[in-house]
């Protein structure tokens, strides 16, 4: 053993010491929650690709909301539940002005991190309104909604591919 190197038991190594059993179970799952993981791009992921797919290669709107939103709900277990406007459906929209552009910045999006992997990329295609379960959880940029109001929703099978 090298000398001021402490050894750790295998799944031990996040742990503060001396806290075990139920208070280690719900320290770890406070650190996994605010734990930031990868690239955070769930806000910006529609604005790109509508960029890309739509003003600069042509894609029809239609085609955009069936790759977007229908095939991706279908792809993760998540439909008809999710990716449809239908009765019984959750009622998740996005109104966009087409023509509206903006720059990516991590100082105006809604996610729980300091960074942006797109910062200072300038796209086509924002999102004026956006609706969760037929509330408006964001306005012209603007958070609305209520903290914490989100839903796990556990998934079927997903769709063969």
């Amino acid at each position: 053993m090298n000398a001021g190197v402490q050894q750790v038991p295998a799944g031990q190594a996040h742990r503060s010491p001396g806290v075990q059993g139920e208070a280690a179970k719900v320290q770890r799952k406070a650190e996994q929650i605010a734990a930031p993981l990868g690239c955070q791009v769930m806000q910006e992921t529609v604005p790109l690709v509508l960029d890309e797919a739509f003003h600069r290669r042509g894609m029809p709107l239609d085609a955009f909301v069936r790759f977007s939103s229908t095939n991706a709900a279908r792809t993760a277990g998540l439909y008809p539940r999710k990716g449809t406007v239908a009765v019984g459906s959750d009622a998740d929209l996005i109104v966009f002005d087409p023509n509206a552009e903006q720059v990516i910045s991590a100082s105006t999006h809604h996610m729980r991190v300091d960074y942006s992997m797109f910062e200072g990329m300038k796209v086509k295609g924002v999102p004026k309104i956006v609706l969760s379960r037929g509330s408006t959880i964001i306005e012209n940029g603007k958070f609305v909604g209520k903290p914490g109001a989100g839903e796990f929703i556990k998934r079927e099978n997903p769709a063969k591919i």
